[in-house]
């Protein structure tokens, strides 16, 4: 028998023998490694030890294919430490089919420490062998790094009833256990320690009888508890759990209980459910952020709140619950955050992330007090599910929407109660089933936005929604499901269209019951972007109002539809005033235009319309015929719409419908176009003439092809509204776009419009809106300032006039045209990008790549886009500061922008450059920048001769251009910073700005320099000129005059008649030059007279002598 001592180095065997037979010690530091390969297993008898202090390392390396493990076990004790002094010692597996048994036991000499590499959850180290101290209280720590090995450690499993009586730390990795006893208890897994610590590691149970322990656990960082106990069997943590202001994660495959309380400081620490069964209960949790469970399928993740007041937070955070991916929160208590949410719980997001199953909040029978409860989010599929029969009690008084109950996408089916209302929002479907008659807010409105909400009446008969607020439909589908045990009804105290959208209510009877839907007053006004209403009705019941019809229209409005067994018409109350039902009016069935009388409902059928209308003033004008009709209007005629209602139906699916010539006008001076054929187009060549609006609603498409001068608005509610002969659209009118609403504008020829605005760029329904330039040209006239957010599409043009500003705040990759702004800014903003190819700027006009705010991308046009000037000199809406091309940045980070060639192509120019906070960095990166016809720039930015820090730059990125455009500026030649004979932009000025943004009075103060990498800058006042007096050859020249400056010519007749060539005339920006072989290369800044190419401020200039 052989005696291995190890003092340093490293020791390999292949045999089982190899080791010697008798006692292995480590002294100081060592390794041994041991090799075979697949299936083989070695069972050695030696004793290991490790001496005080000592830190070694034993190896398990199957050198195999890998099919099957190579295990050895470890039959002869270890010993780490002696004398008080412990030791330290690494298992390495050093691939995932080796295995390390020891069961010979461990006896700890002193506080030691354990740690594993390498493995996975199937190759792994075991301790069945007992970890003995001699009762000498001696600490272990598992997976620590204590040998200073810095690599990954993985899993160690403890399962036998080991009686180290010291604590236990675990710092890195998995340490999986099978029994755990109170602090000082009966020997476990865990030993008879009295307190757990861990770092980032993982604290497993994995035994088959329930356990539980009183030990005080203490997170030193993000930890985790894993419950994956078998046989059913739980894990308990009766004892407190202090994180600080770490995260606490809960995982498993099992269930596990934290009775003891978890005690977060700060304001960020989360509690993070992602797999396994856990429940709070008994002693309140003091958290500082959120409990986040997030599931990979339903159900596998999920968190039980078993006790009221279960729940507390710290002060001053945003404390929420989020349930995600599948993940589950059961309430199995009432308040359990406290009696009127006394624990301080912000909001219960369900659903908010975009994969996965719903989430689940079960109220059980269970009541819950909240200021906000948000049902999904705006992005399809994220969905949230609301169970039970307990009541949700939101507190949020504002009129904001910013909390209170949040509906996007989902089901629920507890009860609502409380002060806050309901919003609707994006294109999923909400269904509300619960008694939710608690609802007692007045406030706000029930805000119905988009999408589809069921209201479903089948299981309980109460109301689903507030009966004594306000219902604001903005383009919703509202479904009504009445019960089939009594007859159902829901009340509003009035209803409002105020908000635009194509609003459509169903009502669906239950089995021999009515259902009846109660609006109230009816508020919309005619030309005030306001909404439609179709009302689908029940076979039983009724939707009523107590509007009265629209004067002598015999209808509500030409807004208002409703759909029966019989088909589509407009809708009229059914009393004329007062309270009545929502019903179809009575039509006139008239072919033959000439039978038109004033006041007719009329509508076509089979066959069409016949005839020419000269002059008539009829309520409405309904198409249906399946073949389509054409509508003649004579020349000098006018048809006058006295509702403003034109409807084509879903039945006209042979032929297109058509009026033709004339004049089109509306008593109400709206023209409202509800197109519901989705195969077939409604074409409207006849004029609408001034002080008339025009609204789009239903989803087919409607043709504008007339002479067009009306002034107010334009609205496409839905559907798609195309445009062609160029004044289809007034000049003036504001087209405004449905946010949340599939809704388009699409050009057949060049149109001028007015102010556009509407879409959203919002995650989910930010590709509803749409304008489709086609191969054409938009004029938009921007008398005022006004946002877009949806997307242009096509590869024509885009021209901007009018001095408002235009934010567009989506990206529109499918724009590949061109840009042209003739007044006013345009500006890209929030995500707001374009795939254009070319961005014109003239006279009056300015572009802005605008990155202020946290949302923002760095690629607001493309790389390629190149960026023309011509007299770039406008400024922004509300402010007078020239700015012409700028960027601007006001966050602590770099976000450059990369563009294709500027042009500095004709006239006087400007470029605005700002980085407003410390550490914001912003450039506009040209390919190149070019000058042509004698153009000139005044670069102004804030600091821009910095290297670090705040700073904003124009530089072009590309190395070839910038070392030409360098090599052609003019001067003494110096390209040192500095120094007084540096070369000068000879077409461009420049001031640099300390810290902050540009003023009105930066208007350019110095010559321009241009630096590699750095880009254009200012000539600095103090070290980069020398006066008239000093001046060498070569050097800038700064000279402050109190008289007019009289040059003393080299050649006096040349003076007395300066026949001075193109190029030595004097240009805005630039130089004066004589082409005397003799001249001085002095320069003298000197200010330009008002008017010198167009400008009216005074600027600095360079005369040659």
């Amino acid at each position: 028998m052989t005696h291995l001592i190890i003092n340093r180095g490293t020791v390999i065997t292949t045999a089982a023998n190899g080791l010697g037979g008798g006692s292995i010690t480590f002294n100081q530091l060592g390794r041994i490694i041991v090799r075979a390969v697949d299936g083989t297993t070695y069972d050695l008898a030696e004793t290991m030890n490790f001496s005080a202090g000592a830190i070694g390392e034993f190896s398990v390396d199957n050198t195999g294919a890998l099919a099957s493990d190579f295990v050895i076990n470890q039959n002869g004790v270890v010993n780490l430490g002696s004398g008080g002094v412990g030791a330290t010692v690494r298992f390495n597996l050093a691939d995932v089919a080796s295995k390390l048994n020891l069961t010979g036991g461990v006896v700890l000499g002193g506080n030691s420490s354990i740690s594993v590499e390498g493995g996975n959850l199937n190759s792994f180290v075991t301790i069945s062998g007992i970890i003995s101290d001699g009762g000498s209280g001696y600490s272990l720590a598992v997976n620590d790094d204590q040998g200073a090995w810095a690599v990954t450690n993985t899993f160690l499993r403890l399962t036998g009833l080991n009686t180290f009586s010291g604590n236990l730390a675990l710092g890195e990795g998995t340490l999986q256990f099978s029994t755990v006893t109170n602090a000082g208890g009966a020997a476990s897994s865990l030993g008879q320690g009295s307190a757990i610590t861990m770092g980032t590691g993982t604290l497993s149970f994995i035994g088959g009888t329930s356990q539980s322990t009183d030990r005080p656990l203490t997170l030193t960082a993000a930890g985790t508890l894993s419950a994956n106990g078998t046989s059913g069997a739980t894990i308990t943590y009766t004892g407190a759990v202090s994180t600080a202001g770490n995260s606490l994660n809960l995982t498993g495959t099992g269930e596990g209980f934290i009775t003891g309380g978890v005690t977060q400081t700060g304001v960020a620490a989360d509690i993070n459910v992602n797999s396994g069964i856990w429940h709070l209960s008994t002693t309140t949790n003091t958290l500082s952020d959120d409990i986040i469970v997030t599931a990979t399928s339903t159900g596998t993740a999920v968190m039980n709140l078993d006790t009221t007041g279960i729940l507390a937070y710290t002060t001053g955070t945003s404390n929420g619950l989020y349930i995600r991916d599948g993940g589950v929160i059961n309430l199995n208590a009432h308040d359990v955050n406290g009696a009127a949410n006394s624990g301080g719980l912000d909001f219960i997001l369900i659903g908010d992330t975009p994969t996965g199953a719903p989430g689940t909040l079960n109220t059980n029978t269970f009541n819950i007090t909240v200021p906000r409860l948000d049902l999904g989010t705006l992005v399809a599929g994220r969905t949230g599910i609301v169970l039970g029969s307990g009541i949700i009690t939101a507190t949020y008084t504002g009129t904001d929407y910013g909390q209170g109950f949040r509906f996007f996408d989902g089901s629920i089916s507890a009860g609502l109660a409380g002060v806050s209302t309901i919003l609707k929002q994006g294109i999923g479907t909400v269904t509300i089933s619960g008694n939710n008659s608690g609802l007692t807010g007045t406030v706000a409105a029930t805000r119905l936005d988009s999408g589809t909400v069921i209201l479903d009446f089948t299981s309980d008969n109460n109301n689903k929604i507030s009966a004594v607020a306000a219902l604001d439909l903005r383009g919703v589908l509202l479904i009504l499901n009445g019960s089939a045990a009594a007859d159902t009804s829901q009340t509003v105290a009035s209803t409002t269209l105020g908000s635009s959208g194509a609003t459509t209510i169903t009502l669906n009877s239950g089995a021999g019951h009515s259902v009846t839907l109660n609006l109230g007053a009816i508020t919309r006004a005619a030309g005030s972007q306001d909404g439609t209403l179709r009302v689908n009705l029940p076979d039983s019941g009724a939707v009523t109002t107590t509007s009265n019809n629209l004067g002598t229209t015999g209808v509500l409005g030409g807004w208002a539809t409703v759909a029966n067994a019989t088909g589509t018409w407009f809708a009229t109350n059914s009393a004329g005033t007062g309270l009545g039902n929502i019903v179809a009016v009575t039509t006139s069935a008239k072919n033959d235009v000439s039978t038109w009388l004033a006041g007719d409902q009329i509508t076509d059928t089979v066959g069409g319309f016949t005839g020419t209308v000269s002059g008539v003033n009829i309520n409405t004008l309904r198409f249906d015929a399946a073949s389509g009709s054409t509508l003649n209007v004579a020349g000098g005629g006018v048809l006058n719409i006295a509702s403003g209602g034109i409807l084509m139906t879903s039945n006209v699916t042979a032929g297109a419908s058509t009026i033709t010539s004339g004049i089109l006008s509306s008593t109400t001076s709206e023209l409202i176009f509800i197109q519901d054929s989705t195969s077939q187009t409604l074409t409207v060549a006849s004029a609408i003439r001034i002080n008339h609006s025009v609204t789009k609603s239903g989803s087919g498409t409607l043709v504008l092809s007339g002479n067009n001068t009306y002034t107010d608005e334009t609205e496409i509610q839905a559907g798609i509204l195309q445009v062609s002969g160029g004044n289809a659209i007034g000049d003036t009118s504001l087209v405004t776009l449905s946010d949340d609403t599939p809704s388009m504008l699409q050009l057949l020829g060049n149109e001028t419009i007015g102010r556009l605005t509407g879409g959203s760029a919002s995650a989910g329904i930010d590709q509803l809106a749409v304008v489709d330039v086609g191969t054409f040209a938009l004029t938009i006239n921007q008398t005022g300032s006004t946002t877009y957010a949806g997307l242009l599409t096509g590869s024509g043009s885009v021209i901007k006039t009018g001095a408002g500003n235009m934010l567009f705040t989506n990206a529109s990759s499918g724009f590949t045209g061109s840009v042209t702004i003739n007044m006013g800014l345009l500006y890209f903003s929030g995500i707001g990008s374009s795939s254009a190819s070319s961005f014109t700027l003239n006279s009056g006009s300015s572009f802005l790549i605008d990155n202020n705010g946290t949302t923002t991308v760095g690629t607001r046009v493309l790389d390629a886009a190149g960026i023309i000037m011509n007299s770039a000199n406008g400024s922004w809406s509300g402010e007078t500061i020239v700015s012409g091309l700028s960027i601007r940045r006001n966050q602590a980070s770099t976000l450059n922008e990369t563009v294709g060639v500027v042009t500095a192509a004709s006239g006087a120019n400007y470029a605005r450059l700002e980085a407003t906070v410390a550490g914001a960095t912003a450039a506009i990166i040209a390919d190149n920048i070019v000058r042509q016809n004698g153009a000139t720039l005044d670069a102004r930015g804030t600091n821009m001769s910095a290297t670090t820090g705040a700073r904003a730059q124009l530089r072009i990125g590309t190395a070839a251009n910038q070392t030409s455009f360098i090599a052609s500026m003019i001067g003494g030649g110096s390209t040192t910073l500095g120094t007084k004979n540096i070369s000068i932009v000879p077409w461009a000025i420049a001031e640099d700005i300390l810290d902050v943004g540009v003023a009105d009075t930066n208007m350019g103060n110095s010559l321009a320099t241009y630096v590699s990498g750095q880009g254009f800058r200012a000539l600095n006042l103090t070290t980069e000129y020398t006066t008239y007096s000093a001046a060498a050859a070569t050097e800038n020249v700064r000279q402050s005059l109190s008289a007019d400056l009289t040059p003393v010519w080299k050649n006096p007749q040349r003076a007395r008649h300066p026949q001075r060539r193109d190029s030595e005339r004097h240009q805005c920006h630039g130089q004066r030059r004589r082409p005397d072989a003799h001249q001085h290369q002095r320069r003298i800044p000197v200010h330009a007279p008002h008017g010198c190419c167009g400008q009216h401020r005074l600027q600095h200039h360079t005369r040659r002598l």
